[in-house]
């Protein structure tokens, strides 16, 4: 009979261990990165669907996080979340042009390309704070930059 009690109790030990374990590696991003979720518009409309990344700058310490824009919302959690401190914002939403363009077999095809204005994206000024924790980002986006 003592036997059979050594068993559990040992499988008790060992998978509170492992959740203590599973824990703390869960939270080890949390010192380093922050969670960000907020709305995209541009003119107040919000973006159907794109891209938002966060690109830490100078004096701080980090890789580049993004997410995906749909709705108009977008959510990234701290695992993969943008860098504590300062960091540059830029979204970017591809759509079609109405144009038709040859591609690299010949072919034609409709072409597709970046609608917002560089300044939202590959020439983006816009910086943000990201606190350690919950982070909130509105952005509406305007076609002119201010």
């Amino acid at each position: 009979m003592r036997q059979s009690l050594r068993l559990p109790f040992a499988a008790l030990i060992m998978a509170t261990a492992c959740g203590l374990v599973a824990a703390g590696c869960a939270d080890r991003n949390a010192d380093v990165r922050g969670s960000v979720r907020g709305l995209a518009t541009f003119e107040g409309e919000p973006l159907a669907n794109g891209s938002i990344t966060f690109e830490p700058t100078a004096g701080t310490r980090g890789a580049i996080a993004g997410g995906e824009i749909v709705g108009g919302r977008y959510h990234i959690p701290t695992a993969i979340g943008p860098a504590i401190g300062t960091n540059l914002v830029r979204v970017s939403v591809m759509g079609l042009t109405g144009r038709t363009v040859r591609g690299p077999g010949g072919q034609l095809g409709d072409e597709i390309a970046e609608t917002l204005p560089a300044h939202c994206n590959t020439a983006s000024t816009l910086k943000v704070e990201i606190k350690k924790g919950r982070n909130e980002l509105n952005l509406d986006l305007r076609s002119k930059p201010e």
